[in-house]
């Protein structure tokens, strides 16, 4: 396994109060009758489903042949998660300059290609920044380019005049309100043939999660609880089973032997895309106008034509806000575990850069919620 080396995490969620505002939408958003869902996504055609996003990209390094002879390049802020699946197969690792607004130094990137056989290009937060022009400069060096879109269901595949990225996958728990679920886009029958034969879930995990989705779970577990005799302490819902041991704390092989879901695959085709994409839009360029001469911090990018954001990326002038933020009830995320950089920016950024809900769910009140909070009204 290559020496690779992880932050620990900063704080925990059982350090702060339920938040109020979640990370994530808990809704599904049905589309018009005969509406086509078909729109903005790289991940309507060529692409299948997976347990998760971690998974997917498994199933790329299985389909790019890459192991302990290889090298890939990836970006130096990161989370865990995007760099386990290289670690289980033993992949080497190296990690690519980035600049203070994520896109890729792309003269640091030309000096640091020999000996590299793929190289991951990350769409942060759903924004592309300068990976096209990253994806020339590997291709033309014969590099497989594998297109990380976990923050980006909403994404057209990265090309260039002449160039196009290899593969790609997503998060879909990302974007809507399912439990799980990845998907990859890939042209090989090999990995499509392997995807195609997936078994899902057991029946009996099926029926489950749809107790779980649907509140049944979660009720008759307070009813449980509330039947056990006083002082007697409830390790869990009877409907809980202990989660399998992994030497990684976010990948897991096993994962890539099953589909997600059936429930999430047949949310992705009932949901409205157009809802979806409108709405993250305007409650973005609803932060980012609150938020432009905030005195709290600055947002990290100014919103594009066609970036359909996972959240709204903002960097704190005082890093103590973070915990400010989290105590009124706003589940504001972080990445913390990288691995060491020398790069002082991006190692700062590990405490102040902060991810700001702006998903379909939010209501009006939340987002004003939000603003009078950061903007400390």
């Amino acid at each position: 396994m290559s020496m690779v080396a992880f932050r620990p995490p900063l704080a925990y969620a059982t350090n702060y109060p339920e938040p109020h505002i979640s990370a994530t939408p808990d809704y599904c958003h049905w589309a018009p009758w005969g509406e086509s869902i078909e729109q903005h996504s790289q991940f309507t055609k060529d692409s299948y489903f997976t347990k998760n996003g971690r998974s997917a990209l498994g199933y790329i390094i299985r389909e790019f042949g890459l192991t302990s002879d290889s090298r890939v390049l990836l970006p130096e802020f990161h989370c865990p998660a995007m760099i386990e699946p290289f670690l289980a197969s033993n992949v080497k690792v190296s990690f690519y300059r980035l600049n203070d607004d994520l896109s890729v130094d792309v003269d640091a990137l030309a000096q640091s290609t020999n000996s590299a056989d793929a190289i991951l290009l990350v769409r942060f937060f759903g924004f592309p920044t300068n990976i096209k022009q990253a994806l020339d400069i590997v291709k033309q060096r014969n590099i497989r380019v594998i297109e990380d879109c976990a923050h980006a269901f909403f994404s057209e595949q990265l090309e260039s005049d002449n160039y196009a990225s290899d593969a790609s996958f997503c998060s879909l728990n990302k974007f809507f309100s399912c439990f799980d679920g990845g998907m990859l886009r890939t042209k090989s029958e090999l990995t499509r043939s392997k995807l195609l034969a997936l078994s899902g879930p057991s029946v009996k995990s099926e029926v489950k999660h749809f107790l779980g989705k649907s509140g049944v779970v979660s009720g008759l577990s307070k009813i449980f609880k509330l039947l056990k005799p006083s002082g007697t302490e409830v390790n869990g819902s009877v409907f809980n089973t202990k989660p399998k041991m992994s030497e990684f704390r976010y990948f897991n092989y096993a994962d890539m032997n099953q589909r997600c879901f059936s429930t999430t695959r047949a949310q992705l085709r009932v949901e409205n895309f157009g809802h979806i994409v409108f709405c993250r839009r305007n409650n973005y360029a609803t932060l980012f106008e609150a938020f432009t001469a905030s005195n709290i911090g600055r947002p990290l990018f100014a919103l594009d034509e066609q970036t359909v954001p996972y959240v709204f990326p903002f960097l704190l002038n005082d890093k103590g806000d973070f915990e400010y933020i989290r105590q009124s009830g706003i589940q504001v995320l972080r990445w913390e575990e990288y691995c060491i950089t020398e790069n002082v920016v991006i190692e700062d950024y590990r405490e102040r850069l902060i991810q700001i809900p702006c998903h379909q769910d939010l209501s009006q009140e939340q987002l004003m919620f939000i603003i009078n909070t950061l903007n400390k009204n």
